[in-house]
């Protein structure tokens, strides 16, 4: 009787058991792996209030994260530029001299990657603003438009 047993790979005996063996280890894999705790979400630390001249605009609270490279800005009430405008984000060095550009923004509830060469630079002493600025932002690199908010970084 033994001589018409078909050979191991034939039996459908072993096919049966590889595919239970396989989906355990599956299922044990997919399990351990949706077990593990997923990246910690950033911290933030709020580092300045930026207020307004004009009654009509919200102020802005602005949070820079632990490693210094992403910058919250969260607005008192959600406040989009017009058609044909944008708003623009600047940093003042706490040491002067002209304004950097940080970012263009469509509107002042934003979540932004710190430029690499400002990294650092948003520290005690230094002032965000918001300019209003045409389209993709100010043409000169410098404000051309209204100043609408600005506020002292108190710490980072």
């Amino acid at each position: 009787l033994r001589q018409y047993r078909p050979p191991l790979l034939a039996r459908l005996g072993f096919w049966r058991g590889w595919a239970v063996a396989a989906t355990a280890a599956l299922t044990l894999a997919l399990g351990l792996n949706l077990l593990q705790p997923g990246p910690a979400a950033p911290t933030f630390t709020p580092i300045a209030q930026l207020a307004a001249a004009n009654p009509g605009v919200a102020g802005v609270q602005a949070s820079i994260s632990a490693d210094g490279q992403t910058l919250s800005l969260r607005a008192e009430r959600l406040v989009q530029a017009s058609r044909g405008q944008s708003f623009e984000l600047w940093l003042i060095p706490a040491e002067g001299g002209a304004p950097l550009s940080m970012a263009v923004l469509a509107q002042l509830d934003a979540s932004l990657r710190v430029p690499d060469s400002l990294v650092g630079r948003v520290g005690k002493g230094a002032k965000l603003a918001v300019s209003v600025e045409p389209p993709g932002g100010s043409p000169t690199g410098v404000p051309t438009g209204p100043v609408i908010l600005i506020g002292e970084v108190g710490a980072g």
